[in-house]
Protein backbone atom coordinates (compact mmCIF):
# COMPACT_ATOMS: atom_id res chain seq x y z
CA UNK A 1 0.00 0.00 0.00
CA UNK A 2 1.41 3.36 -0.98
CA UNK A 3 1.18 6.47 1.18
CA UNK A 4 -1.31 7.95 -1.29
CA UNK A 5 -3.51 4.84 -1.24
CA UNK A 6 -3.41 4.74 2.54
CA UNK A 7 -4.76 8.30 2.74
CA UNK A 8 -7.77 7.67 0.48
CA UNK A 9 -11.11 6.78 2.03
CA UNK A 10 -13.78 4.65 0.31
CA UNK A 11 -15.48 7.66 -1.24
CA UNK A 12 -12.19 8.93 -2.67
CA UNK A 13 -11.45 5.50 -4.16
CA UNK A 14 -14.93 5.34 -5.68
CA UNK A 15 -14.58 8.83 -7.19
CA UNK A 16 -11.14 8.04 -8.57
CA UNK A 17 -12.31 4.70 -9.98
CA UNK A 18 -15.31 6.37 -11.65
CA UNK A 19 -13.08 9.07 -13.18
CA UNK A 20 -10.60 6.53 -14.56
CA UNK A 21 -13.37 4.33 -15.97
CA UNK A 22 -15.34 7.23 -17.48
CA UNK A 23 -12.18 8.48 -19.23
CA UNK A 24 -11.19 4.97 -20.44
CA UNK A 25 -7.94 5.24 -18.51
CA UNK A 26 -6.84 8.54 -20.03
CA UNK A 27 -4.39 10.27 -17.66
CA UNK A 28 -4.10 7.08 -15.59
CA UNK A 29 -0.67 5.58 -14.94
CA UNK A 30 -0.52 2.10 -13.46
CA UNK A 31 2.75 0.98 -11.90
CA UNK A 32 3.20 -2.77 -11.58
CA UNK A 33 6.40 -3.73 -9.83
CA UNK A 34 7.54 -7.33 -10.13
CA UNK A 35 5.06 -8.42 -12.78
CA UNK A 36 6.91 -11.73 -13.11
CA UNK A 37 6.06 -12.42 -9.46
CA UNK A 38 2.30 -12.04 -10.03
CA UNK A 39 0.44 -15.36 -9.89
CA UNK A 40 -0.05 -16.82 -13.39
CA UNK A 41 -3.85 -16.57 -13.02
CA UNK A 42 -3.53 -12.81 -12.38
CA UNK A 43 -1.31 -12.41 -15.46
CA UNK A 44 -3.70 -14.30 -17.76
CA UNK A 45 -7.30 -13.87 -16.53
CA UNK A 46 -7.99 -10.83 -14.41
CA UNK A 47 -8.65 -7.11 -14.50
CA UNK A 48 -4.87 -6.64 -14.77
CA UNK A 49 -4.79 -8.82 -17.91
CA UNK A 50 -7.79 -6.95 -19.37
CA UNK A 51 -6.15 -3.58 -18.76
CA UNK A 52 -2.83 -4.72 -20.24
CA UNK A 53 -4.54 -6.11 -23.35
CA UNK A 54 -6.45 -2.85 -23.86
CA UNK A 55 -9.87 -4.44 -23.41
CA UNK A 56 -10.42 -2.31 -20.33
CA UNK A 57 -9.13 1.26 -19.94
CA UNK A 58 -7.53 1.36 -23.41
CA UNK A 59 -6.06 4.85 -22.97
CA UNK A 60 -4.16 4.09 -19.77
CA UNK A 61 -0.37 4.00 -19.43
CA UNK A 62 1.90 1.58 -17.60
CA UNK A 63 5.25 1.19 -16.00
CA UNK A 64 5.92 -2.49 -15.46
CA UNK A 65 9.02 -4.00 -13.91
CA UNK A 66 9.83 -7.61 -14.56
CA UNK A 67 12.68 -9.96 -15.28
CA UNK A 68 13.31 -9.92 -19.05
CA UNK A 69 12.33 -13.52 -19.79
CA UNK A 70 9.10 -13.26 -17.82
CA UNK A 71 8.04 -10.10 -19.64
CA UNK A 72 8.23 -11.63 -23.15
CA UNK A 73 4.43 -12.20 -23.34
CA UNK A 74 3.93 -8.45 -22.78
CA UNK A 75 6.06 -7.32 -25.73
CA UNK A 76 3.18 -7.31 -28.23
CA UNK A 77 1.01 -5.28 -25.82
CA UNK A 78 3.35 -2.36 -25.20
CA UNK A 79 4.56 0.66 -27.18
CA UNK A 80 7.97 1.09 -25.59
CA UNK A 81 10.27 -1.18 -23.70
CA UNK A 82 13.36 -0.39 -21.71
CA UNK A 83 15.51 -3.27 -20.62
CA UNK A 84 18.16 -2.70 -18.00
CA UNK A 85 20.52 -5.57 -18.44
CA UNK A 86 23.00 -6.55 -15.81
CA UNK A 87 26.75 -6.62 -16.06
CA UNK A 88 28.61 -9.35 -17.89
CA UNK A 89 31.63 -10.91 -16.18
CA UNK A 90 34.09 -8.54 -17.90
CA UNK A 91 31.99 -5.53 -16.85
CA UNK A 92 31.98 -6.71 -13.24
CA UNK A 93 35.78 -6.80 -13.31
CA UNK A 94 35.97 -3.38 -15.02
CA UNK A 95 33.62 -1.86 -12.44
CA UNK A 96 35.62 -3.25 -9.51
CA UNK A 97 38.91 -2.02 -10.96
CA UNK A 98 37.44 1.42 -11.64
CA UNK A 99 35.86 1.55 -8.14
CA UNK A 100 39.22 0.96 -6.45
CA UNK A 101 41.32 2.87 -8.97
CA UNK A 102 45.05 2.70 -9.55
CA UNK A 103 45.93 3.23 -5.90
CA UNK A 104 44.16 0.07 -4.72
CA UNK A 105 44.85 -2.50 -7.42
CA UNK A 106 45.70 -5.14 -4.83
CA UNK A 107 42.33 -4.63 -3.08
CA UNK A 108 40.50 -4.99 -6.40
CA UNK A 109 42.51 -8.13 -7.23
CA UNK A 110 41.77 -9.62 -3.80
CA UNK A 111 38.04 -8.93 -4.11
CA UNK A 112 37.91 -10.43 -7.61
CA UNK A 113 39.83 -13.51 -6.47
CA UNK A 114 37.53 -14.01 -3.50
CA UNK A 115 34.39 -13.57 -5.61
CA UNK A 116 35.70 -16.10 -8.14
CA UNK A 117 36.88 -18.71 -5.64
CA UNK A 118 34.74 -18.70 -2.52
CA UNK A 119 31.78 -16.41 -3.21
CA UNK A 120 30.21 -17.52 -6.50
CA UNK A 121 26.68 -16.79 -5.23
CA UNK A 122 27.66 -13.19 -4.45
CA UNK A 123 29.43 -12.88 -7.80
CA UNK A 124 26.30 -14.07 -9.63
CA UNK A 125 24.29 -11.32 -7.91
CA UNK A 126 26.98 -8.76 -8.84
CA UNK A 127 25.57 -8.71 -12.37
CA UNK A 128 23.04 -6.34 -10.79
CA UNK A 129 24.86 -2.98 -10.72
CA UNK A 130 23.51 -1.89 -7.32
CA UNK A 131 24.51 -5.19 -5.70
CA UNK A 132 27.99 -4.83 -7.18
CA UNK A 133 28.30 -1.28 -5.85
CA UNK A 134 27.15 -2.39 -2.38
CA UNK A 135 29.60 -5.31 -2.45
CA UNK A 136 32.50 -2.99 -3.29
CA UNK A 137 31.41 -0.51 -0.62
CA UNK A 138 31.11 -3.16 2.11
CA UNK A 139 34.46 -4.66 1.08
CA UNK A 140 36.02 -1.19 1.14
CA UNK A 141 34.67 -0.16 4.54
CA UNK A 142 34.87 -3.50 6.36
CA UNK A 143 38.00 -4.83 4.58
CA UNK A 144 36.13 -8.00 3.56
CA UNK A 145 33.34 -8.81 1.15
CA UNK A 146 30.08 -10.20 2.52
CA UNK A 147 29.75 -13.99 2.55
CA UNK A 148 26.05 -14.04 1.64
CA UNK A 149 23.43 -11.69 0.24
CA UNK A 150 21.89 -11.51 3.73
CA UNK A 151 25.28 -10.43 5.10
CA UNK A 152 25.50 -7.81 2.37
CA UNK A 153 22.19 -6.25 3.32
CA UNK A 154 22.90 -6.50 7.06
CA UNK A 155 26.23 -4.75 6.49
CA UNK A 156 24.60 -1.99 4.42
CA UNK A 157 22.00 -1.45 7.14
CA UNK A 158 24.63 -1.43 9.91
CA UNK A 159 26.86 0.98 8.00
CA UNK A 160 23.91 3.28 7.33
CA UNK A 161 22.85 3.26 10.99
CA UNK A 162 26.46 3.79 12.10
CA UNK A 163 26.82 6.74 9.73
CA UNK A 164 23.56 8.22 11.05
CA UNK A 165 24.78 7.93 14.64
CA UNK A 166 28.14 9.45 13.79
CA UNK A 167 26.50 12.39 11.99
CA UNK A 168 24.56 12.98 15.21
CA UNK A 169 27.65 12.77 17.44
CA UNK A 170 27.05 9.24 18.78
CA UNK A 171 29.94 6.79 18.53
CA UNK A 172 28.74 3.30 17.67
CA UNK A 173 30.88 0.23 17.06
CA UNK A 174 30.06 -2.09 14.16
CA UNK A 175 30.24 -5.09 16.50
CA UNK A 176 27.38 -3.69 18.59
CA UNK A 177 25.28 -3.03 15.49
CA UNK A 178 25.99 -6.51 14.14
CA UNK A 179 24.95 -8.13 17.44
CA UNK A 180 21.53 -6.51 17.05
CA UNK A 181 21.05 -8.64 13.94
CA UNK A 182 21.86 -11.93 15.64
CA UNK A 183 18.28 -12.26 16.83
CA UNK A 184 16.73 -11.23 13.51
CA UNK A 185 15.53 -14.24 11.51
CA UNK A 186 16.67 -14.30 7.90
Amino acid sequence: TSDVGASLDEEDVSTLSHYITANKGKDALFIMDGYDEFPEELQKRSLVADILSGQTLPQSSFIITSRPRASAPLHDKIDRRIEVSGFEEEEIEQFIRKYYGESSISVADALLARLNSTLPQIKAMCSIPLILLMTCYVNDVLDAPPDTISDLFKSIICLTVKRHFEKNGVKMEMAVLRMSFDSVPV
